[in-house]
């Protein structure tokens, strides 16, 4: 189910690094992380709960965290407080699929470079108003099910909902529902993979990896953007 767009991770013979960036918006700091010439992070910096996310990613990969080195146009730093000890909610090991391309190349590099260049300007235009869909490349890294979730959100329209209850029947599981809420909690492209879009059944805003106050600017945003 899921697309060129959004490949899957990869465990490369080779050990690579994930380069990463912090950029500021206005509903919290991000985290943005490349490998392979794809985006495969878009996660909240500020929240240490998050950090079972970096994990899954460098077990998955068999790849490690590296900073970009700071020209001043892309600010980042290692990442901190990242425990050993597994997390109760990575469950499994991560699906992963073939991903051409040497990790440790210039080649690489500089591809994930402007991943992460791309990734933030597209951000910049998104909280400006004046983009309402990503185009970058998207790599996840997740089991089959955690994926099919991750692809359905990104069929969610720009500024509309949808339940957990509707996600579970769409994929043929109705009765999934929390399976479904934890595949969002899980899902490490927060925006670009647009879980925000997740409500309760009765419409009501539920948990956030951002938090409730980032989903309710992110929904409020965009609903703006089609009043113009």
């Amino acid at each position: 189910m899921v697309s060129d767009r959004h490949g899957a991770g990869t465990a490369g013979e080779t050990p690579g690094m994930i380069r990463w960036c912090l950029h500021a918006t206005p509903c919290g700091v991000l985290r943005l992380g490349a490998f392979g010439g794809r985006l495969c992070l878009c996660d909240w910096a500020d929240v240490p709960a998050r950090d079972f996310v970096v994990r899954r990613l460098e077990r998955g990969l068999h790849v490690r965290f590296a900073p970009w080195p700071d020209d001043g146009s892309l600010s980042g730093s290692g990442p901190r407080g990242i425990s050993d000890t597994p997390d109760p909610d990575d469950s499994g090991n991560p699906d992963v699929s073939a991903n051409s391309g040497d990790p440790d190349s210039g080649e690489s590099d500089h591809a994930d470079r402007c991943v992460l260049d791309h990734a933030a300007r597209q951000l910049d235009e998104y909280f400006a108003g004046r983009r309402r869909v990503f185009d970058l490349p998207l790599l996840t890294v997740g089991t089959p099910f955690q994926r099919a979730v991750w692809e359905l959100l990104t069929e969610i329209p720009f500024s509309g909902t949808r339940s957990y209850a509707w996600l579970a029947a769409q994929l043929g599981h109705p009765r999934a529902v929390r399976a479904v809420a934890a595949a969002n909690r899980a899902n490490a492209l927060s925006i670009f993979i647009p879980c925000h879009r997740v409500v309760g059944s009765d419409g009501s805003l539920t948990g956030y990896a951002g938090g409730l106050a980032a989903k309710r600017l992110l929904l409020g945003l965009e609903q703006q953007q089609l009043l113009r």
